[in-house]
């Protein structure tokens, strides 16, 4: 008896088919959609709360257990974490899966706002809903021979940063370490005490410089001009022919009561 050989039998519909699938997978893959991170949305919203230098004990108490207690009463809420140092508190939110987490979002900040005026003055509070975007994914050095902390940081703030914000996909472009270039004005006592200033003369002097202000609107001739009065420190030289004291007779200067110098700005780490 002669045995029946189905695929050379049905040879061409199986060939049909495989080609049919083959089309059907090239057709998958061209409209497959890859990232590094998918679209996950996380059950999880973060708060993070400043409050300049307050005590870890005053925190927790006018800070940390307010927050805690107001999130509390958003719908979906199913855990509340928390952890408090000085001047500084993180609140981690979880929730149910099923919530849109968008929704819980807004709900959570309508609660911070209503317990808003119990809170310390001066608190500020970010709220983030937690997704794929907060974390990093690439990070690059800056690293010179011959400039320093200061330039590597304008250099990437002012260069580096706008472009990677161009790049199609970025969500943000954050710039770590280096250091910030700051004005250090070292007084002389005795010389203040003999001219009459005080302290609170320099800082005042020093609120009304350093700005750019219009001061309207000028027709002449068909022509409209804007006036302005700058101010504006561009550098230390400048910093130094700041007019602290005229009263008619002598005119003193910065540099005649006090050292400047330019230094980097002083960090501290609170651990």
């Amino acid at each position: 008896m002669r045995r029946t050989n189905y695929f050379q039998l049905f040879s061409k519909p199986i060939i049909f088919i495989a080609m049919v699938l083959v089309a059907a997978g090239i057709f998958s893959y061209t409209r497959m959609q890859t990232a590094l991170f998918p679209g996950v949305t996380f059950s999880k919203i973060t708060l993070i709360v400043d409050n300049g230098q307050q005590p870890i004990d005053r925190m927790m108490i006018t800070v940390t257990k307010p927050l805690e207690s107001a999130v509390k009463r958003v719908k979906g809420v199913t855990t509340v974490k928390s952890s408090t140092s000085r001047g500084s508190c993180g609140i981690e939110v979880y929730f149910n899966w099923d919530v849109d987490i968008y929704a819980a979002k807004t709900q959570i900040e309508s609660r911070i706002n209503e317990i808003k005026n119990m809170l310390p003055p001066g608190v500020t509070i970010s709220t983030e809903a937690m997704n794929q975007s907060l974390f990093p994914v690439f990070g690059y050095t800056l690293e010179s021979k011959t400039k320093g902390l200061i330039t590597l940081k304008d250099n990437a703030n002012l260069l580096a940063r706008p472009l990677f914000s161009q790049v199609a996909g970025i969500s943000n472009v954050v710039v770590r370490g280096g250091k910030v270039k700051e004005y250090v004005v070292i007084p002389d006592a005795v010389k203040m005490s003999s001219l009459g200033i005080t302290p609170n003369t320099l800082i005042t002097v020093f609120n009304n410089t350093n700005f750019v202000e219009s001061n309207g609107n000028l027709a002449d001739f068909r022509r409209v001009y804007l006036t302005l009065t700058e101010t504006r420190v561009n550098d230390i030289d400048a910093l130094k022919e700041v007019i602290i004291k005229n009263d008619g007779n002598r005119i003193i200067k910065l540099r005649d009561i006090a050292t400047v110098e330019l230094q980097q700005q002083q960090e501290m780490v609170i651990v």
